[in-house]
């Protein structure tokens, strides 16, 4: 690894790009993605 990285064991860090929320997927207006026709997830 780097010598940059070295030492700075902070956990699991999560950065986004964006801001906003986490919803489940049952609070999606969209019938397809609220069914979980695709799958578990969050939106």
């Amino acid at each position: 690894m780097l010598k940059f990285f070295k030492g700075k064991d902070k956990g699991n860090v999560i950065y986004a790009p964006c801001k906003g929320r986490v919803v489940p997927l049952a609070e999606v207006p969209d019938p397809v993605f609220a069914d979980k026709v695709l799958g578990d997830g969050f939106a």
